[in-house]
Protein backbone atom coordinates (compact mmCIF):
# COMPACT_ATOMS: atom_id res chain seq x y z
CA UNK A 1 0.00 0.00 0.00
CA UNK A 2 0.92 3.35 -0.86
CA UNK A 3 0.52 6.57 1.03
CA UNK A 4 -2.55 8.59 -1.14
CA UNK A 5 -1.03 11.07 -3.52
CA UNK A 6 -2.58 14.42 -2.85
CA UNK A 7 -2.34 15.84 -6.16
CA UNK A 8 -5.40 14.45 -8.51
CA UNK A 9 -4.81 13.44 -12.20
CA UNK A 10 -7.48 11.63 -13.89
CA UNK A 11 -7.10 9.56 -17.52
CA UNK A 12 -9.50 8.58 -19.84
CA UNK A 13 -11.22 10.24 -22.58
CA UNK A 14 -13.88 13.54 -23.15
CA UNK A 15 -17.42 11.97 -25.55
CA UNK A 16 -20.94 12.67 -25.90
CA UNK A 17 -23.80 10.70 -25.10
CA UNK A 18 -27.55 11.04 -26.72
CA UNK A 19 -30.15 10.27 -25.10
CA UNK A 20 -33.30 9.21 -27.08
CA UNK A 21 -36.19 9.84 -25.08
CA UNK A 22 -40.48 10.25 -26.04
CA UNK A 23 -40.40 13.55 -26.64
CA UNK A 24 -36.95 14.58 -28.25
CA UNK A 25 -33.08 13.89 -28.24
CA UNK A 26 -30.59 14.89 -25.90
CA UNK A 27 -27.09 15.54 -26.43
CA UNK A 28 -24.81 15.61 -23.46
CA UNK A 29 -20.76 16.39 -22.75
CA UNK A 30 -20.05 12.66 -21.33
CA UNK A 31 -16.81 9.98 -21.06
CA UNK A 32 -15.41 8.37 -18.40
CA UNK A 33 -12.62 11.62 -17.48
CA UNK A 34 -15.98 14.17 -18.33
CA UNK A 35 -17.73 12.75 -15.93
CA UNK A 36 -15.17 11.91 -12.82
CA UNK A 37 -14.03 15.34 -13.47
CA UNK A 38 -17.94 16.85 -12.79
CA UNK A 39 -17.98 14.30 -9.52
CA UNK A 40 -14.33 16.41 -8.89
CA UNK A 41 -15.52 19.61 -9.20
CA UNK A 42 -19.46 19.23 -7.36
CA UNK A 43 -17.43 18.27 -4.77
CA UNK A 44 -15.63 21.40 -4.29
CA UNK A 45 -12.18 20.01 -5.06
CA UNK A 46 -9.30 20.06 -7.60
CA UNK A 47 -7.56 17.66 -10.47
CA UNK A 48 -5.51 17.44 -13.32
CA UNK A 49 -7.89 15.99 -16.44
CA UNK A 50 -5.63 14.43 -19.14
CA UNK A 51 -7.78 13.14 -21.55
CA UNK A 52 -8.64 12.39 -25.29
CA UNK A 53 -11.09 13.89 -26.77
CA UNK A 54 -12.88 14.48 -30.32
CA UNK A 55 -13.70 17.89 -31.91
CA UNK A 56 -17.45 18.29 -30.52
CA UNK A 57 -15.71 18.92 -27.54
CA UNK A 58 -17.98 22.46 -26.06
CA UNK A 59 -15.03 24.37 -24.61
CA UNK A 60 -17.63 26.06 -22.65
CA UNK A 61 -18.84 22.97 -20.76
CA UNK A 62 -15.02 22.58 -20.09
CA UNK A 63 -14.27 25.90 -19.21
CA UNK A 64 -16.95 26.06 -16.59
CA UNK A 65 -14.86 22.86 -14.90
CA UNK A 66 -11.93 24.72 -15.04
CA UNK A 67 -13.37 27.68 -13.27
CA UNK A 68 -14.34 25.05 -10.63
CA UNK A 69 -11.23 23.55 -10.00
CA UNK A 70 -10.36 20.63 -13.20
CA UNK A 71 -7.74 22.04 -15.41
CA UNK A 72 -7.39 19.89 -18.84
CA UNK A 73 -5.12 18.79 -20.68
CA UNK A 74 -7.26 17.71 -24.28
CA UNK A 75 -5.24 15.56 -26.56
CA UNK A 76 -7.06 14.85 -30.33
CA UNK A 77 -8.47 10.84 -30.74
CA UNK A 78 -7.09 8.87 -33.75
CA UNK A 79 -8.31 10.05 -37.05
CA UNK A 80 -10.31 12.95 -34.95
CA UNK A 81 -12.71 10.55 -34.10
CA UNK A 82 -15.37 11.39 -31.35
CA UNK A 83 -16.72 8.88 -28.60
CA UNK A 84 -20.45 8.60 -28.89
CA UNK A 85 -22.90 6.55 -26.86
CA UNK A 86 -26.75 6.57 -27.94
CA UNK A 87 -29.08 5.43 -25.40
CA UNK A 88 -32.80 4.36 -26.05
CA UNK A 89 -34.67 5.94 -22.40
CA UNK A 90 -37.76 4.47 -23.13
CA UNK A 91 -36.05 0.41 -22.42
CA UNK A 92 -35.02 -1.05 -19.46
CA UNK A 93 -31.61 -0.26 -18.25
CA UNK A 94 -29.92 -3.06 -19.45
CA UNK A 95 -31.27 -2.53 -23.47
CA UNK A 96 -30.78 1.54 -23.15
CA UNK A 97 -27.19 1.76 -25.19
CA UNK A 98 -27.92 1.21 -28.63
CA UNK A 99 -24.57 2.22 -30.43
CA UNK A 100 -20.97 2.53 -29.89
CA UNK A 101 -20.45 5.54 -33.12
CA UNK A 102 -17.30 6.15 -33.44
CA UNK A 103 -14.12 5.28 -30.98
CA UNK A 104 -11.39 6.74 -30.32
CA UNK A 105 -9.32 6.40 -27.53
CA UNK A 106 -6.09 7.64 -28.10
CA UNK A 107 -4.61 5.80 -24.63
CA UNK A 108 -0.67 5.78 -26.19
CA UNK A 109 -1.36 9.59 -26.14
CA UNK A 110 -2.32 9.66 -21.96
CA UNK A 111 1.20 7.46 -21.59
CA UNK A 112 3.46 9.85 -22.96
CA UNK A 113 1.91 12.49 -21.08
CA UNK A 114 2.48 10.57 -17.61
CA UNK A 115 6.62 11.66 -17.79
CA UNK A 116 6.49 14.62 -18.33
CA UNK A 117 4.63 15.67 -15.03
CA UNK A 118 6.90 16.98 -13.03
CA UNK A 119 6.41 15.70 -9.10
CA UNK A 120 5.80 12.39 -7.53
CA UNK A 121 2.95 12.91 -5.51
CA UNK A 122 -0.07 11.84 -7.64
CA UNK A 123 -2.62 9.71 -7.30
CA UNK A 124 -4.18 8.50 -10.76
CA UNK A 125 -7.80 7.62 -11.84
CA UNK A 126 -7.85 5.30 -14.46
CA UNK A 127 -11.34 6.02 -16.58
CA UNK A 128 -13.27 3.53 -18.29
CA UNK A 129 -11.09 1.88 -21.40
CA UNK A 130 -9.65 -1.08 -22.85
CA UNK A 131 -8.39 -3.50 -20.52
CA UNK A 132 -4.91 -3.36 -22.53
CA UNK A 133 -5.16 0.24 -22.48
CA UNK A 134 -5.46 0.03 -19.03
CA UNK A 135 -2.23 -2.21 -18.34
CA UNK A 136 -0.22 -0.16 -20.57
CA UNK A 137 -1.02 3.10 -18.21
CA UNK A 138 -0.49 1.00 -14.94
CA UNK A 139 3.26 0.00 -16.05
CA UNK A 140 3.77 3.30 -17.32
CA UNK A 141 3.18 4.77 -13.85
CA UNK A 142 4.80 2.15 -11.92
CA UNK A 143 8.20 3.34 -13.95
CA UNK A 144 7.78 6.72 -14.09
CA UNK A 145 5.44 7.75 -10.62
CA UNK A 146 6.56 4.63 -8.43
CA UNK A 147 5.30 6.38 -5.61
CA UNK A 148 2.22 7.67 -6.53
CA UNK A 149 -1.25 6.03 -5.93
CA UNK A 150 -3.97 4.48 -8.51
CA UNK A 151 -7.35 4.30 -8.62
CA UNK A 152 -9.59 2.17 -11.04
CA UNK A 153 -13.51 1.10 -11.67
CA UNK A 154 -13.66 -2.82 -11.71
CA UNK A 155 -16.18 -3.57 -14.53
CA UNK A 156 -17.71 -7.22 -14.68
CA UNK A 157 -16.19 -8.11 -18.17
CA UNK A 158 -13.15 -7.48 -16.88
CA UNK A 159 -12.96 -11.06 -14.43
CA UNK A 160 -13.61 -12.43 -18.33
CA UNK A 161 -9.89 -11.45 -18.54
CA UNK A 162 -8.24 -12.41 -15.31
CA UNK A 163 -4.12 -12.22 -16.11
CA UNK A 164 -5.21 -8.53 -17.42
CA UNK A 165 -6.97 -7.23 -15.07
CA UNK A 166 -4.89 -8.69 -12.27
CA UNK A 167 -2.08 -6.30 -13.47
CA UNK A 168 -4.71 -3.84 -12.97
CA UNK A 169 -5.43 -4.36 -9.86
CA UNK A 170 -2.62 -5.14 -7.80
CA UNK A 171 -1.28 -1.87 -8.36
CA UNK A 172 -4.75 -0.17 -7.41
CA UNK A 173 -5.21 1.19 -3.79
CA UNK A 174 -8.55 2.30 -4.09
CA UNK A 175 -10.84 0.40 -6.40
CA UNK A 176 -14.69 1.26 -6.90
CA UNK A 177 -17.41 -1.47 -7.89
CA UNK A 178 -20.97 -1.91 -7.44
CA UNK A 179 -23.67 -4.52 -6.15
CA UNK A 180 -23.66 -6.32 -9.31
CA UNK A 181 -19.57 -7.05 -9.82
CA UNK A 182 -19.15 -7.47 -5.97
CA UNK A 183 -21.79 -10.46 -6.70
CA UNK A 184 -19.45 -11.24 -9.97
CA UNK A 185 -16.61 -11.22 -7.92
CA UNK A 186 -18.28 -13.50 -5.17
CA UNK A 187 -18.86 -15.88 -7.15
CA UNK A 188 -15.06 -16.21 -8.99
CA UNK A 189 -14.02 -17.07 -5.36
CA UNK A 190 -11.32 -13.98 -5.80
CA UNK A 191 -12.99 -11.20 -3.78
CA UNK A 192 -10.41 -11.46 -0.97
CA UNK A 193 -7.35 -10.55 -3.65
CA UNK A 194 -10.05 -7.26 -4.46
CA UNK A 195 -9.91 -6.34 -0.88
CA UNK A 196 -6.98 -6.84 0.35
CA UNK A 197 -4.73 -3.92 1.25
CA UNK A 198 -6.74 -1.37 -0.52
CA UNK A 199 -9.76 0.65 -0.21
CA UNK A 200 -12.82 -0.66 -1.79
CA UNK A 201 -16.32 1.53 -2.46
CA UNK A 202 -18.89 -0.24 -3.51
CA UNK A 203 -21.94 0.87 -4.35
CA UNK A 204 -25.57 0.16 -4.56
CA UNK A 205 -27.67 2.24 -6.35
CA UNK A 206 -30.39 4.71 -4.31
CA UNK A 207 -29.03 2.34 -1.25
CA UNK A 208 -25.96 4.55 -1.21
CA UNK A 209 -22.47 2.90 -0.93
CA UNK A 210 -20.01 1.12 1.44
CA UNK A 211 -16.35 1.59 2.10
CA UNK A 212 -14.21 -1.55 3.08
CA UNK A 213 -10.75 -0.50 4.35
CA UNK A 214 -8.15 -3.69 3.83
CA UNK A 215 -11.28 -5.80 3.96
CA UNK A 216 -12.85 -4.43 6.69
CA UNK A 217 -16.42 -3.05 6.31
CA UNK A 218 -16.25 0.45 7.76
CA UNK A 219 -18.41 2.85 6.83
CA UNK A 220 -22.07 3.34 5.00
CA UNK A 221 -23.84 6.18 3.72
CA UNK A 222 -27.22 6.64 2.52
CA UNK A 223 -28.94 9.36 0.43
CA UNK A 224 -31.98 11.11 0.72
CA UNK A 225 -34.62 9.48 -1.78
CA UNK A 226 -34.98 11.73 -4.73
CA UNK A 227 -35.74 11.80 -8.31
CA UNK A 228 -34.23 9.20 -10.83
CA UNK A 229 -34.40 10.21 -14.16
CA UNK A 230 -31.01 8.54 -15.63
CA UNK A 231 -28.14 6.69 -14.06
CA UNK A 232 -25.59 7.08 -16.98
CA UNK A 233 -22.77 8.39 -15.69
CA UNK A 234 -23.82 8.21 -11.43
CA UNK A 235 -20.73 5.66 -10.84
CA UNK A 236 -18.17 8.42 -12.03
CA UNK A 237 -19.76 11.61 -10.76
CA UNK A 238 -19.65 9.06 -7.19
CA UNK A 239 -15.68 7.88 -7.90
CA UNK A 240 -14.46 11.74 -8.71
CA UNK A 241 -16.55 13.57 -6.05
CA UNK A 242 -14.94 10.99 -3.56
CA UNK A 243 -11.43 10.76 -4.55
CA UNK A 244 -11.28 14.77 -4.64
CA UNK A 245 -12.33 15.01 -1.05
CA UNK A 246 -10.18 12.29 0.07
CA UNK A 247 -6.99 13.72 -1.61
CA UNK A 248 -7.57 17.13 -0.71
CA UNK A 249 -9.48 16.62 3.19
CA UNK A 250 -8.06 13.11 4.07
CA UNK A 251 -11.35 12.25 5.56
CA UNK A 252 -13.18 9.00 4.74
CA UNK A 253 -16.64 9.54 6.45
CA UNK A 254 -16.38 13.23 4.25
CA UNK A 255 -15.43 11.82 1.10
CA UNK A 256 -18.15 9.44 1.23
CA UNK A 257 -21.02 11.26 2.07
CA UNK A 258 -20.40 14.28 -0.10
CA UNK A 259 -19.73 11.49 -2.91
CA UNK A 260 -23.26 9.70 -2.55
CA UNK A 261 -25.01 12.83 -2.51
CA UNK A 262 -23.39 14.10 -5.27
CA UNK A 263 -23.94 10.58 -6.90
CA UNK A 264 -28.06 11.52 -6.51
CA UNK A 265 -27.74 14.70 -7.56
CA UNK A 266 -26.76 13.63 -10.96
CA UNK A 267 -29.18 11.12 -11.32
CA UNK A 268 -31.82 13.82 -11.45
CA UNK A 269 -31.25 14.52 -15.14
CA UNK A 270 -29.48 13.41 -18.58
CA UNK A 271 -26.20 13.58 -17.99
CA UNK A 272 -23.99 15.27 -15.21
CA UNK A 273 -23.14 18.46 -16.70
CA UNK A 274 -25.48 19.91 -14.34
CA UNK A 275 -23.22 18.63 -11.24
CA UNK A 276 -20.76 21.09 -12.11
CA UNK A 277 -20.03 23.62 -9.07
CA UNK A 278 -22.94 21.73 -6.82
CA UNK A 279 -20.92 21.87 -3.41
CA UNK A 280 -22.77 24.52 -1.68
CA UNK A 281 -26.40 22.45 -2.44
CA UNK A 282 -24.70 19.14 -0.37
CA UNK A 283 -24.33 21.39 2.55
CA UNK A 284 -20.70 19.69 3.71
CA UNK A 285 -18.44 22.00 5.34
CA UNK A 286 -14.52 22.09 4.69
CA UNK A 287 -13.59 20.97 8.06
CA UNK A 288 -15.40 19.59 10.89
CA UNK A 289 -16.97 16.25 11.92
CA UNK A 290 -18.95 14.57 9.01
CA UNK A 291 -21.23 12.18 10.35
CA UNK A 292 -22.91 9.36 7.89
CA UNK A 293 -26.09 8.44 7.42
CA UNK A 294 -25.59 3.79 8.16
CA UNK A 295 -28.76 2.45 6.68
CA UNK A 296 -26.93 -0.37 4.89
CA UNK A 297 -26.14 -3.26 7.64
CA UNK A 298 -22.60 -3.71 7.11
CA UNK A 299 -20.73 -7.36 7.38
CA UNK A 300 -18.07 -8.80 6.22
CA UNK A 301 -17.05 -9.10 2.28
CA UNK A 302 -18.31 -12.53 1.96
CA UNK A 303 -22.06 -12.07 3.07
CA UNK A 304 -22.59 -8.36 2.67
CA UNK A 305 -25.60 -8.11 0.63
CA UNK A 306 -26.91 -3.98 0.19
CA UNK A 307 -30.41 -3.73 1.77
CA UNK A 308 -31.84 -0.73 3.89
CA UNK A 309 -32.44 -0.55 7.77
CA UNK A 310 -34.69 2.12 9.05
CA UNK A 311 -35.49 0.78 12.39
CA UNK A 312 -32.16 0.74 14.15
CA UNK A 313 -30.85 3.24 16.80
CA UNK A 314 -27.58 4.78 15.55
CA UNK A 315 -25.60 5.66 18.86
CA UNK A 316 -22.64 8.06 18.94
CA UNK A 317 -19.35 7.00 20.24
CA UNK A 318 -15.61 7.56 20.37
CA UNK A 319 -12.68 5.92 19.73
CA UNK A 320 -8.98 7.45 21.15
CA UNK A 321 -6.09 6.75 19.10
CA UNK A 322 -3.29 7.22 21.87
CA UNK A 323 0.44 8.06 21.21
CA UNK A 324 3.78 8.74 22.89
CA UNK A 325 7.16 8.05 22.06
CA UNK A 326 6.13 6.34 19.13
CA UNK A 327 3.70 3.77 20.80
CA UNK A 328 0.44 3.12 20.52
CA UNK A 329 -2.07 2.89 23.64
CA UNK A 330 -4.69 -0.35 23.57
CA UNK A 331 -6.73 -1.67 25.76
CA UNK A 332 -8.24 -5.08 26.50
CA UNK A 333 -11.63 -5.23 27.73
CA UNK A 334 -13.59 -7.72 29.94
CA UNK A 335 -15.51 -10.35 27.33
CA UNK A 336 -18.92 -9.12 28.17
CA UNK A 337 -18.23 -5.96 27.13
CA UNK A 338 -16.26 -6.44 24.24
CA UNK A 339 -17.83 -6.41 20.99
CA UNK A 340 -15.63 -9.29 19.80
CA UNK A 341 -13.38 -10.71 22.53
CA UNK A 342 -9.96 -11.90 22.77
CA UNK A 343 -8.71 -8.89 20.79
CA UNK A 344 -7.31 -5.39 21.70
CA UNK A 345 -9.47 -2.20 21.71
CA UNK A 346 -8.25 1.60 21.70
CA UNK A 347 -10.19 3.37 24.85
CA UNK A 348 -13.27 5.72 24.08
CA UNK A 349 -17.20 5.27 24.88
CA UNK A 350 -20.50 6.73 24.38
CA UNK A 351 -21.30 10.37 24.41
CA UNK A 352 -23.97 11.77 26.55
CA UNK A 353 -27.24 13.65 26.21
CA UNK A 354 -25.61 17.05 24.99
CA UNK A 355 -22.02 16.43 25.21
CA UNK A 356 -19.79 16.68 22.16
CA UNK A 357 -17.39 14.39 20.86
CA UNK A 358 -14.59 16.52 21.62
CA UNK A 359 -15.57 16.79 25.57
CA UNK A 360 -16.64 13.14 25.02
CA UNK A 361 -13.13 12.32 24.04
CA UNK A 362 -11.55 14.11 26.79
CA UNK A 363 -14.21 12.60 29.22
CA UNK A 364 -13.09 8.49 28.33
CA UNK A 365 -9.57 9.19 27.99
CA UNK A 366 -9.71 10.32 32.03
CA UNK A 367 -12.04 8.10 33.26
CA UNK A 368 -10.58 4.51 30.95
CA UNK A 369 -6.84 5.49 31.01
CA UNK A 370 -6.17 7.98 33.80
CA UNK A 371 -4.10 10.20 31.05
CA UNK A 372 -5.20 13.78 30.28
CA UNK A 373 -4.29 16.89 28.54
CA UNK A 374 -3.24 15.59 25.08
CA UNK A 375 -3.35 17.12 21.74
CA UNK A 376 -6.84 16.02 20.36
CA UNK A 377 -7.70 16.24 17.44
CA UNK A 378 -10.69 14.32 15.20
CA UNK A 379 -8.92 11.85 12.07
CA UNK A 380 -12.49 10.14 10.67
CA UNK A 381 -15.25 8.14 11.16
CA UNK A 382 -16.52 4.49 11.09
CA UNK A 383 -19.77 2.54 11.72
CA UNK A 384 -20.00 -0.48 13.30
CA UNK A 385 -23.25 -3.17 13.18
CA UNK A 386 -22.49 -6.08 15.40
CA UNK A 387 -25.23 -8.24 13.70
CA UNK A 388 -27.37 -7.33 10.77
CA UNK A 389 -30.40 -7.63 13.15
CA UNK A 390 -29.49 -5.66 15.73
CA UNK A 391 -31.41 -2.38 16.65
CA UNK A 392 -28.38 -0.71 17.97
CA UNK A 393 -25.73 0.47 15.24
CA UNK A 394 -22.34 2.63 16.41
CA UNK A 395 -21.19 5.38 14.93
CA UNK A 396 -17.50 5.79 16.25
CA UNK A 397 -16.23 9.42 16.01
CA UNK A 398 -12.38 9.02 15.86
CA UNK A 399 -9.34 11.20 17.89
CA UNK A 400 -5.91 11.24 17.58
CA UNK A 401 -4.16 12.30 21.33
CA UNK A 402 -0.82 12.98 21.15
CA UNK A 403 1.39 13.08 23.84
CA UNK A 404 -1.06 13.01 27.12
CA UNK A 405 -0.16 14.03 30.33
CA UNK A 406 0.04 11.39 33.48
CA UNK A 407 0.73 7.14 33.79
CA UNK A 408 -1.97 4.95 32.28
CA UNK A 409 -3.93 2.88 34.05
CA UNK A 410 -7.12 0.61 33.01
CA UNK A 411 -11.00 1.80 34.40
CA UNK A 412 -14.14 1.48 33.88
CA UNK A 413 -14.95 -0.47 31.00
CA UNK A 414 -11.09 -1.52 30.29
CA UNK A 415 -9.58 -4.49 32.15
CA UNK A 416 -5.97 -3.81 30.91
CA UNK A 417 -4.00 -0.92 28.88
CA UNK A 418 -0.36 -1.24 27.31
CA UNK A 419 1.61 0.26 24.79
CA UNK A 420 2.58 -1.10 21.78
CA UNK A 421 4.79 -0.50 18.85
CA UNK A 422 2.72 0.13 15.60
CA UNK A 423 4.66 -1.67 13.27
CA UNK A 424 4.56 -4.96 15.12
CA UNK A 425 0.72 -5.30 15.70
CA UNK A 426 -1.00 -7.86 13.28
CA UNK A 427 -4.90 -7.23 12.09
CA UNK A 428 -5.54 -10.57 14.24
CA UNK A 429 -4.30 -8.55 17.38
CA UNK A 430 -6.80 -5.91 17.09
CA UNK A 431 -10.54 -5.16 16.75
CA UNK A 432 -11.80 -4.82 13.03
CA UNK A 433 -12.34 -1.21 13.49
CA UNK A 434 -9.33 -0.47 15.10
CA UNK A 435 -7.04 -1.91 12.38
CA UNK A 436 -9.25 -0.14 9.63
CA UNK A 437 -8.20 3.01 11.04
CA UNK A 438 -4.84 2.49 11.32
CA UNK A 439 -4.36 1.13 7.99
CA UNK A 440 -6.14 4.68 7.27
CA UNK A 441 -3.57 6.84 9.34
CA UNK A 442 -0.98 4.87 7.07
CA UNK A 443 -2.57 5.61 3.78
CA UNK A 444 -3.93 9.27 4.12
CA UNK A 445 -0.68 9.98 5.18
CA UNK A 446 -1.07 10.59 8.88
CA UNK A 447 1.54 8.74 10.16
CA UNK A 448 5.36 9.58 8.13
CA UNK A 449 6.16 7.20 5.60
CA UNK A 450 10.03 7.10 3.64
CA UNK A 451 8.17 7.49 0.34
CA UNK A 452 6.25 10.61 1.32
CA UNK A 453 7.20 13.99 -0.49
CA UNK A 454 6.35 17.71 -0.01
CA UNK A 455 2.59 17.78 -1.68
CA UNK A 456 3.48 20.17 -4.72
CA UNK A 457 0.02 22.57 -5.45
CA UNK A 458 -1.89 21.98 -8.38
CA UNK A 459 -1.28 25.28 -9.88
CA UNK A 460 2.81 24.47 -9.67
CA UNK A 461 1.89 21.50 -11.98
CA UNK A 462 -0.12 23.86 -13.91
CA UNK A 463 2.73 25.76 -14.91
CA UNK A 464 4.77 22.90 -15.92
CA UNK A 465 2.38 22.30 -18.41
CA UNK A 466 2.28 24.98 -21.21
CA UNK A 467 -1.32 24.13 -22.24
CA UNK A 468 -2.77 24.66 -18.96
CA UNK A 469 -1.08 27.72 -17.38
CA UNK A 470 -4.07 29.97 -16.65
CA UNK A 471 -5.93 30.27 -13.16
CA UNK A 472 -8.97 29.02 -12.19
CA UNK A 473 -11.04 32.75 -12.73
CA UNK A 474 -9.20 32.96 -16.23
CA UNK A 475 -11.20 32.36 -19.39
CA UNK A 476 -8.77 30.81 -21.99
CA UNK A 477 -9.81 31.17 -25.56
CA UNK A 478 -9.93 27.26 -26.40
CA UNK A 479 -10.71 24.57 -23.52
Amino acid sequence: MRPLGRNLVLLGHVGIDVYIAKDRARVRHAGSAFNVACGVSGAGAEALCIATAGPRSRPDVLRSLERCGVRFLLLPTPDAADHVFVFEMTKAPEEQRLSRLSLGHGDAALSDQIALLPFDDYHFHLGSMPLESAVALVDKIKLEKPHSSLSCTLYAHHLQRPREWSNVLGRCDVVFMNDSELEEIRASSCLEDCAEDRLLVVTGGAAGAVAFVDGVPTLSHTPASGTVRCTTGAGDVLAGAFLGRLCRWRDLADALVVAVDLAAISVQDFGVEHVIGERASIGVPRSGIVQPDPQIPLAPLGSFSFSISRSHETRDATGLFVRRGGKLLLAAKPPQKAFVPGVLYVPGGKLEPGESAEKCAERELREETRLQDGNLAYCGSSVYWPDSSTRMVYRFLQFRVDNPLGEASANDDISEVSWHEEGALKRSDLFGLTWAQLWLDRFLGRVLTSTRQPAPTLKSISSVLQQITFDRNDRPDEA
